[in-house]
């Protein structure tokens, strides 16, 4: 059965997702993410609507590697976070910047973080977030 999906229930699902966000960060590893990177930990990441597993993002010393789906396609590349909380990747992100796909931004959050990706230059820009593992 096809349904539509209206701006209201997006906006609708969007709403919880935070909220659920939200309200469990308070178990993070907030010092080391307060010292300038991520902490280190499997992080778990979805996005899109409705809401849907994409993967993990391990994170550990400094290098990262995105598990798309919980399958290892890359080994680990260096990262870094800047004073504005922009992430830069220093390999590939498994597909979603291989050509013609393309990630716009990464940006630290209080929670983890999010990817902003495009499947192809003149297309949407999609929103993959992570959420920072639990002590």
């Amino acid at each position: 059965m096809n349904r539509r999906v209206t701006g209201r229930t997006a906006t609708a699902a969007a709403a919880i997702t935070f909220l659920a966000v939200a309200l469990t960060g308070i178990a993070y590893d907030w010092p080391a993410m307060a010292a300038g990177g991520l902490a280190d930990g499997e992080y778990d990441c979805g996005g899109s609507n409705p809401f849907r597993a994409m993967g993990k993002v391990d994170i550990q010393n400094g290098r990262f590697r995105y598990r798309p789906f919980g399958k290892v396609v890359n080994a680990y590349a260096p990262y870094s976070v800047g004073a504005d909380n922009k992430i830069t990747w220093g390999g590939p992100f498994g597909g979603l910047d291989t050509a013609p796909a393309q990630i716009v931004m990464s940006k630290r959050e209080k929670w983890g973080f999010n990817v902003d990706y495009k499947g192809n230059p003149n297309g949407l820009t999609y929103t993959m977030s992570c959420s920072a593992p639990k002590t």
